[in-house]
């Protein structure tokens, strides 16, 4: 008997790879009490938004080429649980645009939570590409 067994590409994986975009921290704790997306495009954006975030792994991120990419940085605000994300990007090209749409997931109605205040997030690394890149709430 012969057992063939394989392993398909996620389609997150599948468009990762293929948009170049890169997850570079994702948290449930975070400083961003309001709900918003901020594109950070140059290398004094960055140093500084390092610099008054309070944890070291995006300190060791250093080699960002500003003039290839940039960084979006996704906030949720603040949640009165836990059990609440920011997916990966759904990404959709329209016309000569690129559409980076971020979703806050939240948890289902039968899901255990913690009962604490969070503040989800997520600091992403895009790609420009020749055609217009946009980051938005889906």
């Amino acid at each position: 008997m012969i057992n063939l067994n394989s392993c398909g590409v996620s389609n997150e994986l599948k468009e990762r790879r293929e948009t170049g975009y890169e997850i570079l921290y994702q948290s449930q704790i975070s400083d961003c009490t309001d709900q918003k997306i901020r594109i950070l495009d140059d290398e004094d954006q960055w140093t500084q938004y390092v610099d008054s975030f309070r944890n070291d792994k995006l300190g060791s991120v250093s080699n960002i080429d500003f003039d290839k990419e940039f960084i979006a940085v996704v906030c949720a605000g603040t949640r009165n649980t836990g059990g609440y994300q920011i997916k990966s990007p759904v990404i959709s090209k329209e016309k000569d645009t690129m559409m980076y749409y971020f979703e806050i997931e939240g948890p289902g109605k039968e899901d255990l939570v913690t009962m604490a205040i969070t503040q989800p997030m997520i600091v992403v690394r895009i790609p420009y590409s020749s055609n217009k890149v946009i980051c938005r709430w889906k």
